[in-house]
């Protein structure tokens, strides 16, 4: 196996140079007083997700500017159009009042692969080095395609495991997406990843003092993640079988119903009868929610096992602390019930995100605010890159 000359990518390129900038994830933006962030920028699996954020001379961070916008067609199609993405973006940025074009950015979720990477570092031997060995073996084809991006998660003493997040990408979907940005008017300020943007999310919204552990679970619309933060780091983001649309395919398969029917019944009535705290709703509508339940618990049951996995890990990793809070984000995050059904799993204080910019004070009126928009979260992360 050859690893020499692998470029470790925890960069991004510099177009005007055509260099690699040093860190990726690493890097330190300067510190900017009364200015607007670089806008954070996720292209979903359904929807295009932006966030501006701006700080005063005080340092305090405020919400600039905020949008959501659905694909005028299929996700790939739109993101390989330079004409498309200037056409239907530009004008919303234009419209939502966002300053600038610089942009802080992930990859579309299925370009790029996130793991937790165990590795061990010899004498005289870089982490890059180390952790590049430890892929090469999960890679297919030559790891000199790939661009790698890590952030450290232990730093063990000598001949202990160390643990990090690698991100792994085709080096070819990494130049395309950021070239077809640069084409479309953007500056892409850094590319980041989806976990360390929720870490910063969670570490602004709660202000964890060293030590208080919580694990927050991002149901996506194809696969979903685990991500654990302890204080300010992240411990470890895992990648879980469990998704909306195998959800709402396996309630139209044993209701035999069409799979837009069956996502609505979800959407509609959630997992379970009303709460304590809801109006009591007809007897229909409660029982269509309780079979709904009935269905989807034992993969509930089966994501349940999945964090309690990851609660030995905390445990492990905090000198028997362990998590406090789990927070859910993401599309699932929205049914009714679904707090209360993983709370009684797990036995631990469950919490939906309903607002990631609820945290900002903002200068747009109240109607106008992201109220409910969990979908945020990630785009919100990755504007707060080097401000927390």
């Amino acid at each position: 196996m050859r690893v020499t000359g692998v470029r470790v990518t925890r960069v991004l390129l510099d177009f005007e140079s055509m260099k690699f900038l040093k860190g990726l994830s690493h890097s330190k933006q300067s510190a900017s007083r009364a200015e607007c962030t670089a806008i954070g920028l996720e292209f979903g699996q359904e929807q295009i997700n932006l966030v501006q954020l701006q700080s005063d001379a005080k340092g305090q961070i405020s919400l600039l500017a905020w949008a959501t916008m659905p694909y005028p067609g299929e996700r790939d199609a739109f993101l390989d159009s330079v004409r498309n993405i200037k056409a239907h973006l530009l004008p919303v940025l234009r419209e939502k009042g966002f300053q600038g074009r610089k942009v802080v950015t992930v990859l579309p979720p299925d370009q790029a692969r996130i793991m937790s990477v165990s590795y061990q570092t010899k004498p005289g031997q870089s982490d890059e080095y180390a952790i590049v060995k430890q892929v090469d073996d999960l890679v297919e084809g030559s790891i000199n395609d790939y661009v790698i991006d890590y952030l450290p998660v232990r730093k063990a003493d000598k001949d202990q495991n160390q643990l990090a997040i690698v991100a792994l990408s085709l080096r070819r979907n990494v130049m395309k997406y950021l070239d077809t940005l640069r084409h479309a008017g953007f500056d892409v300020q850094a590319l980041d990843m989806g976990p360390a943007a929720i870490k910063r999310l969670v570490t602004a919204m709660h202000q964890y003092r060293e030590g208080e552990t919580v694990l927050v679970i991002n149901f996506g619309s194809k696969q979903s993640y685990l991500s654990m933060i302890s204080g300010r780091r992240l411990l470890f983001d895992d990648e879980v079988e469990f998704c909306e649309s195998a959800l709402v395919q396996q309630v139209a398969e044993v209701l035999q119903l069409e799979t837009s029917v069956a996502r609505s019944q979800l959407y509609q009535h959630g997992l379970g009868g009303p709460s304590k705290a809801e109006p009591v709703s007809n007897q229909m509508d409660d029982q269509i929610g309780v079979t709904l339940l009935e269905i989807l618990r034992p993969t509930f049951a089966r994501l349940a096992n999945n964090v309690r996995r990851a609660q030995t890990f905390a445990i492990s990793e905090t000198h028997g602390k362990g998590v406090k809070n789990i927070y859910l984000v993401g599309g699932i995050a929205r049914w009714q019930g679904v707090q209360k059904v993983m709370s009684s799993l797990l036995n631990l204080p469950v919490r939906v995100i309903p607002d990631p910019l609820a945290i900002f004070c903002s200068k747009q009126p109240t109607e106008d605010h992201g109220i409910g928009r969990a979908e945020l979260a990630v785009a919100t992360g990755l504007a707060l890159r080097g401000k927390n």
